[in-house]
């Protein structure tokens, strides 16, 4: 990928963009030298309505004729009174603005000099400035593949760029790379800023690398654009591709995986106090533990009755220090350190006692920006060397021993994928409550909604979904209704292998003041969700 530094003055009709009226060029090549290109780029604003005036439109472009060009076009005018259309993105898909488009692109096609349009530009913050924000992110996608079939057709030298912030959950809003010339994002200021759930970066180079890591599914180059009164910061380019192509040579990923095979539809439970672990239906069960516990006869003993059963074993480690000391921040770096051998020598030497399949997630969602966990808000780089550290400990795992990548699911999980030859299954948490403060069940999200959002934010990667976790509370009723709609939407979800309840109440330690959600449920409960989930191998 090569990066094309944009530094230029601010956007005069919107004071708080990033975007600028005059770029210039600076380039990071492929051996890591870091220089000014000698040419400038202007920067031009142009709205979807201001399109039905050709006169102006023309005079705008004559007047930079021979220059090369970047156009942001913005599907409305910015104004902070008034935020445009909100249906705007459905009247582009219905055909409504075809005319301005194709008009455009005659205004386009004229011009012999290299011209760069970026259509609607910063869909992911999550803030209401302009109307294309806060939307679905299947509706922007086919919005902006419909402008593109039309500029392509009709001024087929125009380069299309996907414009974004840079912010977590980007990637959920790029058209693709057969749709789109060009990446761009933002170096300053940093969105995360003005949202207090994301951390604040400590340098330029590091918000930089963060940010195109986040790209680094697209293959497109990446326009990096600045303002001029952030230009003179000390942005080192080459320290910035040295770190990012000594992480891609440790990922070492490959195009394919053949590891990961098709399996039947396991039903599984997290159930501690064993209310359900007799039930039928029941195929695996899900263990936390604390890796310096692997040594523990209760332990063993609980994993030797779930062969007795001949149920298969989701496990999921989690790497705190001990008990006394949980939120070691260090953990990750103390892995990759050699520091915990001894208790990986441990953990692996109870990984070759198990006799069943073994679904082994390690350092679960670690993307949610809280520090539940000492994992949690880390380095994103840092995270993946120590999740690929610990699953290739020993080498090749047993096969009957699979590989479970854990996000949340939320915005942004991909930054911590850690390559599809330590992945061979995907694990998702899906739980009703959106915020911790909802006590009223009725106000949790259905499980089609969670659901539908969480598996597009994985569509850039092809392992198959393990359910690990999933659950509602309310009473019997609603929570009948619930896991009945949640078995249908898996039953018609091929991608997805397995889903495993979570029975019991959750930590009361990490809800605050509120009372901590009971998800457990009732045998009658749990076999809706199976009926309504089965499929012709679970017969």
């Amino acid at each position: 990928m090569a990066w094309y530094f944009l530094v230029g003055s601010t956007d005069d009709e919107n004071p708080n963009g990033p975007i600028n009226s005059n770029l210039k060029v600076a380039w990071v090549n492929q051996n890591a030298e870091f220089f000014e290109a000698a040419q400038d780029l202007n920067h031009l604003e142009l709205y979807l309505k201001s399109i039905r005036h050709p006169l102006a439109v023309e005079q705008k472009l004559s007047r930079m004729e021979n220059q090369p060009l970047f156009i942001s076009f913005k599907s409305w005018s910015f104004s902070p009174l008034h935020q445009g259309y909100s249906g705007v993105l459905k009247t582009i898909i219905a055909g409504g603005y075809d005319q301005q488009l194709k008009l455009l692109a005659k205004y386009l096609k004229i011009r012999d000099t290299t011209t760069y349009l970026a259509f609607n530009p910063y869909p992911e913050l999550p803030e209401k400035w302009a109307p294309w924000q806060m939307q679905q992110p299947q509706l922007y996608l086919e919005s902006f593949i419909h402008m593109a079939q039309i500029i392509r057709e009709n001024a087929p030298a125009v380069q299309l760029v996907f414009l974004a912030s840079g912010y977590p959950g980007c990637m959920e809003y790029h058209p693709g790379d057969s749709i789109i010339d060009a990446n761009a994002l933002v170096l300053y200021p940093p969105a995360e800023e003005r949202f207090d759930a994301y951390p604040i970066y400590d340098s330029a180079e590091y918000h930089l690398l963060r940010r195109l890591h986040r790209f680094r599914w697209s293959e497109k180059t990446c326009l990096i654009l600045t303002d001029t009164a952030q230009s003179q910061l000390n942005v080192d380019g080459t320290k910035i591709l040295a770190e990012q192509k000594s992480l891609e040579e440790s990922l070492q990923i490959p195009l394919t995986s053949n590891r990961h095979k098709p399996t039947n539809f396991l039903v599984g439970l997290y159930d501690p106090k064993k209310r359900l672990l007799a039930h039928r239906r029941v195929a695996a069960e899900h263990i936390f533990i604390n890796w310096h516990n692997t040594h523990k006869p209760e332990l063993r003993a609980k994993i030797k009755a779930l062969e007795a059963r001949g149920d298969v074993l989701t496990l999921t480690v989690e790497p705190f220090k001990d008990a006394a000391a949980n939120h070691d921040r260090r953990v990750l770096e103390n892995i990759l350190e050699g520091r915990y051998d001894a208790t990986l020598d441990s953990m692996y030497d109870l990984l070759n006692s198990i006799q069943t399949t073994v679904y082994l997630r390690f350092a679960h969602e670690m993307e949610i920006p809280i520090e539940r966990y000492p994992w949690q808000s880390q380095n994103p780089l840092t995270y993946i060397k120590a999740y690929r550290y610990f699953m290739n400990y020993h080498g090749d795992l047993p096969r009957h021993i699979f590989k479970v990548w854990g996000p949340a699911g939320d915005r942004g999980s991909l930054e911590w994928y850690p390559g599809e030859d330590a992945v061979d299954f995907i694990s998702l948490a899906i739980y009703g409550l959106p915020d911790k403060n909802i006590e009223d069940h009725r106000e949790q999200e259905r499980f089609r909604e969670i659901f539908n959002r969480k598996q597009w934010r994985m569509r850039q990667v092809t392992a198959p979904i393990f359910i690990t976790e999933f659950g509602v509370k309310g009473p019997d009723d609603f929570q009948k209704k619930w896991l009945q709609e949640a078995g249908k939407v898996l039953h018609r979800a091929p991608r997805v292998v397995g889903a495993c309840y979570f029975n019991l109440y959750d930590n009361p330690k990490v809800w605050g003041k509120g009372e901590a959600p009971d998800w457990s449920i009732s045998e009658e409960a749990f076999e809706t969700f199976c009926q309504a989930a089965q499929r012709p191998e679970m017969n």
